[in-house]
């Protein structure tokens, strides 16, 4: 949930733009690998290819993160493992059309597109 909020926070979709949001109180969820199948996500990834907006970054939203650290005196070096839990989600920045937030949630997959910062 937290993760939906500061996502969410980050401005509308602009006019003509699709917006598709999957939520239990904005429409069904996409579940599983029927994201690939989605037919409004397909359609703005095509809008995207044909025009030449890709992705310039990614970054990864959690409820939470535990992390083991430990340290291996033989070889002089340290380990973490870094194990994220609960609703996760991957916000992705294009070039020039706002962004595209995917989610995983125990429902299935939500997204959604926006125009403006994800801040």
């Amino acid at each position: 949930a937290a993760a939906h909020a500061m996502c969410g926070a980050g401005g509308s979709a602009g006019a003509g733009r699709r917006y598709r949001s999957g939520t239990a109180s904005k429409g069904p969820v996409v579940r599983g690998k029927n994201i690939c199948d989605d037919y409004d996500l397909r359609e703005l990834l095509k809008d995207w290819s044909k025009m030449g907006v890709s992705f310039m970054g990614a970054i990864l939203l959690a409820e939470g993160k535990d992390t083991v650290t430990e340290y291996n005196i033989d070889r002089n070096e340290w380990t973490s493992c870094d194990t994220v839990h609960g609703v996760t989600g991957v916000i992705f920045k294009t070039t020039g059309d706002g962004w595209l937030y995917l989610m995983l949630t125990s429902n299935g997959f939500y997204w959604e597109h926006a125009s403006g910062s994800y801040r």
